[in-house]
């Protein structure tokens, strides 16, 4: 229902505006040759041409520049808040931009503002406001993955291993590449096909035709791809930049069970009776940098990555450790063995890092798996991979019946129980005791012929029965 006082206050309101309204003399209707032929004269900084058709349209006349504008007044707080009447003027255009007609057209919806009072110059900013939110969310409707990915990595980057980092690159690569091993063009990565997607299109469907793609061809680096790309959405989804744009559950857990195969665990390790014959071949692998890189990374149980990255100011063979950066940039202490620091002592210092090399882009070993593979081929040994040496150093270790949280803690394990993780707290001579064992009794079932003494790193090489 209406309110009666509420229409007569809006009555008295419009006549009181009309009557603030500026009068202007009686003059012609804006023409183009009237504003053409208008001249600022000498002793005038700006005059005024007004238009009978529109009320309160008129043209500004400068000394650089000819421009439509808008003039009226109305009620208008002052800093008080108390209600005046206030002239004010608004921009158009320029003449050489803006049509005549168009002008007035703009002046007669000011006009009609006013009358409702309505400020024209707050409308026009809320419009403008408007104009750029829209403008905003259509870029940003149009962010595919591939746009929003390095951004993605970048701000990732600080909590990610060197190598995770690199995965997320190549699962997305485009591929086209010339191999920097090798001949021929590097491969796509499984998310290389829906790069140009955009977030926005992002569903459970559009990721099940991926899958659908992809699977069949390379079904473990597709799980990989799946995995990283449901962490991705995630991420996009708590940034603001991104949130709300695809929805998280396209990765969904039902959708990797009904679109992806089971994934197998590995459970390559090396037998007892295999030491001697996997040993004869590491050892005589002309690469010595990588020979002393596998049998280490073997005999300490490390991930891959944590070794490549060793540098020679971590080992320290005054006081036989070795400083370990593990995975989440976890840093841990492990003995320095016997063997292991003969091995050392032997490789090259080209530059800062252990496993140094002269073809690596960074000045160190990038990918040791083919010549892995070479070793494990020359000893007849099949299904071995550099991630099963660490499985093997953990099962071995079980003959000499060492305690597990031993193992965890030389492998960089989570403890498993709370008085693991709270209450027990080697130090490494501790775990020395330990891993010396276990070390000499894989070296003696391999039938490796240990010296006598090492004099560079002070340690004296025994075995132990």
């Amino acid at each position: 229902m209406i309110n009666i006082d509420q229409i007569c206050l809006h009555s008295a309101y419009t006549v009181l505006t009309r009557c603030l309204a500026p009068e202007e003399p009686a003059m012609p209707r804006l023409t183009l040759n009237r504003i053409r032929n208008a001249k600022l004269p000498p002793n005038k900084k700006q005059i005024f041409l007004w238009d009978e058709d529109a009320k309160g349209l008129g043209v500004r006349i400068t000394g650089s520049a000819k421009v439509f504008i808008f003039q009226s007044r109305m009620l208008m707080p002052d800093k008080n808040g108390i209600l005046k009447p206030s002239t004010f003027r608004i921009k158009i255009g320029g003449c050489d931009s803006v049509l005549l007609e168009d002008a007035r057209n703009v002046a007669r919806r000011y006009a009609a503002q006013v009358a409702e009072g309505i400020d024209p110059r707050q409308a026009r900013q809320r419009t403008a406001e408007n104009e750029a939110t829209e403008r905003q969310e259509r870029k940003r409707q149009d962010v595919t993955i591939g746009k929003a990915w390095p951004t993605y990595m970048e701000e990732r980057r600080p909590n990610w291993s060197t190598k995770y980092y690199s995965d997320h690159e190549r699962i997305i690569s485009p591929g086209g590449k010339q191999k920097k091993r090798g001949k021929g063009l590097t491969v796509a990565g499984p998310l290389a096909s829906i790069a140009n997607l955009p977030l926005s299109s992002v569903t459970a469907d559009s990721i099940k035709k991926w899958l659908a793609d992809e699977q069949p061809k390379r079904p473990t680096e597709t799980r990989r791809a799946f995995e990283m790309l449901r962490t991705f959405l995630n991420w996009c989804e708590a940034d603001k930049r991104y949130h709300g744009l695809a929805p998280p559950n396209a990765c969904s857990a039902k959708i990797k069970k009904d679109n992806l195969t089971k994934k197998n665990s590995r459970d390559d390790a090396l037998q007892r009776e295999q030491l001697s014959v996997w040993f004869a071949s590491v050892r005589r692998y002309e690469n010595k940098v990588l020979s002393a890189y596998v049998q280490m990374l073997f005999l300490i149980g490390a991930r891959r990555e944590e070794l490549l990255s060793l540098k020679w100011s971590d080992v320290d063979f005054r006081w036989k450790k070795v400083h370990i950066l593990g995975k989440g940039a976890v840093p841990r202490d492990l003995p320095l063995t016997p063997y292991v620091a003969a091995l050392l002592s032997k490789l090259p210092r080209r530059n800062e890092w252990v496993f140094s090399s002269t073809r690596g882009k960074e000045g160190r070993l990038q990918s040791p798996t083919k010549a892995f593979q070479k070793m494990m081929s020359r000893a007849e040994i099949d299904d071995i991979t550099l991630h099963g040496l660490r499985r093997s150093f953990s099962t071995l270790s079980e003959w000499l019946e060492t305690p597990v949280g031993i193992v965890y803690q030389i492998q960089g394990h989570e403890p498993s129980a709370t008085a693991e993780k709270h209450y027990k707290k080697r130090p490494v001579d501790l775990l020395r005791k330990w891993h010396i064992k276990i070390e000499a009794w894989i070296l003696e079932e391999a039938g490796v012929e240990v010296p006598g003494a090492d004099q560079e790193t002070g340690f004296r090489l025994v075995k132990i029965v």
